[in-house]
């Protein structure tokens, strides 16, 4: 069972008929100490999207994951080598064009899987809520299930 779009044909895309909610993880790349990948944060939010789509998508969903973001705002990070950074305006043109694209795919849904703590969504999404119809969801990974966290051990 696929859900990533870049993993699919156009003839598997067609099958599956009409897509009822798009999901995107959004992370950085930025140095994270000398042991983890530049590149955890976006890594982390696709296999999240991945693997809830999947979920879902065994319930009935109609959900399609689009290709990760793996640049972030990180204008704080510039002084290490290699840190990508995005600016907010250059991240809402990109949220912009995601939403034409889902509009004229006639997707309803967009959820936002955001793994970087310096990409600050919610007043940018909150600027889209007039612009469209499109529903916009916004999860920062690292705050799900905060109710039972300190009973993991």
């Amino acid at each position: 069972m696929k859900v990533k779009l870049t993993d699919m044909t156009l003839k598997e895309i067609r099958d599956e008929g009409r897509f009822e909610i798009a999901v995107v993880g959004w992370g950085a790349t930025e140095p994270h100490n000398m042991h983890i990948p530049y590149g955890c944060d976006g890594l982390t939010t696709e296999k999240i999207a991945e693997i809830s789509a999947m979920k879902a998508k065994a319930k009935g969903a109609k959900v399609i994951v689009l290709p990760a973001m793996y640049i972030g705002m990180n204008a704080n990070h510039i002084g290490f080598p290699m840190v990508m950074h995005f600016s907010l305006s250059t991240q809402q043109s990109i949220i912009s064009d995601i939403l034409w694209t889902l509009k004229t795919n006639n997707i309803k849904k967009l959820l936002i899987i955001n793994g970087h703590g310096g990409n600050e969504f919610k007043g940018l999404l909150r600027e889209f809520f007039s612009q469209t119809h499109i529903r916009i969801f916004l999860s920062n990974w690292w705050e799900i299930r905060e109710d039972v966290i300190n009973s993991v051990t």
